[in-house]
């Protein structure tokens, strides 16, 4: 990155911009923290939200349809909780 000004005029012709798509995944959206990574298609990404819940920021996921963790079904998308 020290250098990425430079080889950047270099190669790319004058006054080239840099295009958001050129250099993300648009197909996807990845939440990362230390340990844990997330990983939802982009079209899907109205079901996550941010809420402070007892005092802490936490992710929440709208869950519409079936959930699995590791095969196993938790949530079948029928009204009843996991």
């Amino acid at each position: 990155m020290e250098r990425f000004d430079e080889i950047y005029e270099e190669i790319m012709p004058k006054d080239s911009p840099i295009l958001a798509a050129n250099v993300v995944n648009a197909k996807k959206c990845e939440l990362k923290m230390p340990n844990i990574t997330v990983s939802v298609k982009a079209e899907c990404t109205h079901l996550l939200e941010t809420k402070l819940i007892d005092g802490r920021n936490c992710l929440v996921i709208a869950l519409e349809d079936r959930v699995e963790v590791n095969g196993i079904p938790l949530y079948d998308g029928a009204e009843s909780r996991v």
